[in-house]
């Protein structure tokens, strides 16, 4: 399992949870920069089976989600 953790500009996500307690061969991948552009967050994260939204900054529209066949799970948080 692939997990992308996005919008981590502080770079505390990774501290904000046990990653270590996730089933073996699960990995995490922190992006700490900002990006709208569609094509671009497809490119960064077609690959992922979850996406972790550290703030609330993406929209995820439908024609985004589309492009993501391995999206299994999509998480929001921050306010």
């Amino acid at each position: 399992m692939r997990i992308a953790l996005i919008n981590d500009y502080q770079d505390v996500a990774r501290t904000a949870a046990d990653w270590a307690s996730l089933p073996a061969g699960t990995e995490v991948v922190a992006f700490h920069d900002h990006v709208e552009d569609e094509d671009t967050l497809v490119e960064r994260l077609r690959d992922f089976d979850v996406v972790v939204g550290v703030r609330q900054r993406v929209q995820f529209r439908r024609s985004l989600l589309e492009q993501l066949p391995n999206l299994k799970l999509l998480m929001n948080g921050g306010g």
